[in-house]
């Protein structure tokens, strides 16, 4: 927290993590060293930049007038470094890594530094989930978001691609389910507090993530870092009726399943079921078909699978409150930020006066157990890669037909319960007027 003096009203700024002052509610990015203009963003003055960058225009292009307008403009108008167009011949060592709902991620290296390439499915014309998922980034920077770098276009393939930092740690879904460390509790709060920590930002600039899961969080060496932001909407955006709904049941709100428009209260649930994971160390309903008998108990509040670890008290009723089945009831995420920091702190410092102190400790211990034995398991159930269902899906897909069957069976299900009303009350009018006729 800084105590300079604000650029906009020379009070003590006492910035937040936005970089607003809490005396004038600007953001306060102190000014330029060349010119002495009030910056606008963190690395960015009206006086000098624009200079910078308007003669380059001329010397590139995407291909694509779009995506040439988009760059362009944030190159104009950044958040913090901005956008550039990166000619292919400067990528080297390109290596496939892994496959996933929306396309293919490769390593690779731009400027001796290791880089992710990111190329979405059908990717040589320029789709708008491709350019929404641009603009997204460019709107939301955070030291907790995976940064975009830039963009380029396969010169062989003619497929576009995402230049992203690469975070050699990969997604936390594998490392929570490989077990490969003990993970306690310290560590998993610092997951939760960075996760929270991106969906505050997010949603304080006025959008949602609508595909939160552990896939999309990134392990880096100094923390955890939100990636795929594609599917990232702004807070008032309507789903059409041609919309396809996209995502992993587990982890969707019961809302978004009914056809509801996505939230922060959204993305919260699924946050809360990423904390179930943290705890269990396993996929949430890994052992049944993720299909419309999952969204109908998703419906129901049938929501955390049992599991026999040690969860500490307080992360159960942070689970249960990010869950709850009315999106009013949940906590915000700036809210979940100030539980973990708390919680965190707590363990960090070992301040053993603190009531709930004890039953992390506890939680440890039982965690460090059961790591110790579990190769000596060799029925051990909570091996993932063994006991999927093969009817379980993790990678985001279309769900649009199981949410139209689900409907249909719960509107079945209603029907059949007011059928049995109308007997039960059709027998106890039989039953009166018999009396009556005696």
């Amino acid at each position: 927290m800084s105590n300079e003096l604000c650029t906009f009203c020379w009070q003590i700024s006492n910035k937040d993590y936005l970089s607003k002052c809490k005396s004038c509610n600007n953001r306060d990015y102190g000014r330029c060293y060349q010119c002495g203009e009030i910056k606008v963003k963190s690395n960015w003055c009206l006086g000098c930049k624009p200079l910078e960058v308007i003669p380059t225009f001329q010397f590139w292009t995407s291909g694509n007038e779009e995506v040439d307008k988009l760059i362009q403009e944030n190159q104009l108008n950044p958040d913090w470094d901005y956008l550039k167009w990166i000619e292919f011949d400067e990528i080297v060592d390109i290596q496939f890594l892994s496959k996933g709902g929306f396309g293919s991620v490769y390593t690779a290296k731009w400027k001796n530094m290791d880089v992710a390439l990111k190329k979405l499915n059908d990717s040589t014309i320029i789709s708008k989930d491709f350019i929404d998922e641009l603009r997204a980034h460019t709107e939301n920077y955070s030291h907790t978001i995976a940064q975009i770098y830039g963009l380029t276009r396969d010169s062989n393939t003619k497929e576009y691609a995402l230049v992203m930092s690469y975070y050699p740690g990969g997604d936390w879904r594998k490392v929570i389910r490989d077990k490969d460390s003990p993970l306690l509790w310290e560590d998993k709060l610092g997951i939760i507090y960075d996760i929270a920590n991106a969906l505050a930002v997010i949603h304080e600039n006025g959008f949602v993530h609508c595909d939160l899961h552990p896939g999309n969080t990134l392990k880096g060496e100094f923390g955890t870092y939100l990636s795929d932001l594609g599917l990232c909407k702004p807070v008032n955006y309507q789903l059409k009726k041609t919309d396809e709904v996209f995502g992993i049941i587990p982890y969707m709100a019961p809302e978004v399943l009914d056809g509801k428009p996505y939230t922060p209260a959204s993305d919260v649930y699924s946050l809360g079921i990423i904390i179930w994971e943290l705890a269990a160390r396993k996929a949430p309903f890994k052992d049944r078909p993720h299909d419309a008998n999952l969204i109908m108990d998703i419906f129901d509040g049938r929501t955390f699978p049992k599991t026999n670890k040690t969860i500490p008290y307080k992360i159960e009723e942070l689970m249960k409150s990010c869950c709850h089945k009315d999106p009013s009831k949940r906590p915000s995420s700036k809210e979940i930020v100030r539980t973990a920091y708390v919680l965190h702190s707590t363990l960090k410092y070992e301040y053993e006066n603190i009531e709930y102190y004890e039953s992390f400790k506890k939680a440890d211990e039982e965690i460090e157990k059961s790591w110790t034995n579990v190769n000596n398991d060799d029925d051990d159930d909570d091996d993932d890669y063994k006991s999927i269902h093969p009817g379980a899906h993790y990678a985001s897909r279309s769900l649009t037909q199981e949410i139209k069957t689900a409907k249909i069976m719960i509107n079945r299900r209603q029907d059949n319960r007011d059928d049995e009303e109308m007997l039960q009350w059709s027998d106890s009018d039989l039953v009166t007027d018999d009396y009556e006729d005696n």
